[in-house]
């Protein structure tokens, strides 16, 4: 009874032995479970800030992305008014251009008006003055 009372004994501080060691294991693990989920946390907060970041730098980039496109419209309708602006111009240089080359017709015409009436008159006033000297 002794033996088994002494093996009872020692069975008990075993299982103790194995219990506490069963505990500091267990106590160890949950260490380590409570390490990384502390830097789980650490990663994710990083990674939160990089995600916020990353939304920031994109509403900027569409913000500036936006007022590149109503530059651009902008300057391609300053564009089309000032090519319109160039195409009145031109026809009106082609209007003046056939005004001058009309005027410069007109005056051709009017020299050679001018040069028959004086060969005309020159004509007249001899006839006047063989008349006269008669």
């Amino acid at each position: 009874e002794e033996a088994l009372l002494s093996r009872e004994r020692a069975l008990a501080v075993r299982e103790t032995e194995l219990q506490e060691a069963l505990d500091r294991r267990l106590e160890e693990k949950a260490a380590e479970t409570r390490q990384r989920g502390v830097e789980a946390d650490a990663r994710v907060r990083d990674l939160q800030e990089v995600v916020a970041k990353l939304r920031d730098d994109l509403a900027r980039a569409v913000r500036q992305s936006q007022a590149l496109e109503d530059s651009l419209a902008r300057s391609e309708a300053s564009l089309r008014v000032a090519e319109m602006e160039r195409d009145a111009l031109v026809l009106e240089r082609d209007g003046l251009a056939s005004e001058r080359d009309t005027l410069a017709a007109l005056r051709v015409t009017l020299l050679g008006e001018m040069e028959a009436l004086r060969e005309e008159n020159g004509k007249r006033g001899a006839a006047l003055a063989a008349v006269r000297g008669e």
